[in-house]
């Protein structure tokens, strides 16, 4: 399994995160639920992914950085989320055919915004995580 798919399949597999978004965890766009909500949700992306290189070819750890908006309807949904998100990826894995790597640099940045209709609570976690997909 890819980097990606492992990820996602990653967090859903959470008892904690699952508990709050149940599989609402995608990558680049938040699929619109059909009563126009469609939160507590985890939103994915990839923001760097370089594939270092040594004298024998490339690397078999990846260190991609990748950004996680946790989006909720409340302050205490978003929270409970982020921190759910974070306990799940500052513990090794082996997930999928992958092994995760413990996060690195985990960096918190609170996006919430009033989009005029209503007010949507979001904190986007940003960190490294060491995979190395076993083969």
């Amino acid at each position: 399994m890819d980097f990606e798919l492992a990820l996602r399949a990653r967090l859903r597999a959470s008892d904690a995160v699952r508990a709050i978004v149940d599989d609402a965890v995608d990558w680049v766009e938040r699929p619109q639920a059909a009563d126009g909500g469609g939160y507590p949700a985890i939103v994915l992306q990839s923001d760097d992914d370089t594939r270092a290189r040594t004298m024998m070819g490339v690397q078999g750890w990846r260190r991609p950085e990748v950004r996680i908006d946790c989006m909720a309807r409340t302050f205490a949904q978003k929270r409970a989320l982020r921190e759910a998100v974070i306990a799940t990826l500052q513990r090794s894995a082996v997930f999928d055919g992958g092994r995760f790597g413990r996060a690195q640099d985990v960096r918190v940045r609170d996006l919430s915004e009033d989009t005029g209709t209503d007010f949507i609570h979001r904190d986007q976690v940003v960190a490294y995580l060491p995979y190395l997909l076993e083969t």
